[in-house]
């Protein structure tokens, strides 16, 4: 399984824009992060706009990180990890 599975057109104020709506709510974007061009093909490593529990929009980074590993862990099977 590949873990290229994201793509991110939007732009920034669209994103909030489209959350605040659904919700019905205000979001805080303090930590957020957004690239400057549209991104494709998001690799493990890249970081993702993410809305967390407290309606707080984050960028936070995608993969799977073992605490004494130096590199990101993709398609790893359960007995390996």
């Amino acid at each position: 399984m590949c873990g290229r599975l994201f793509c991110l057109f939007k732009d920034k104020e669209e994103i909030i824009e489209i959350l605040k709506n659904d919700l019905n709510t205000e979001l805080n974007c303090s930590n957020f992060q957004y690239p400057s061009s549209p991104k494709y093909n998001i690799s493990p490593t890249s970081f993702l706009p993410v809305l967390t529990t407290l309606n707080q929009l984050e960028s936070l980074h995608w993969g799977f990180k073992i605490p004494g590993l130096s590199q990101i862990v993709i398609n790893a099977r359960n007995e390996e990890v």
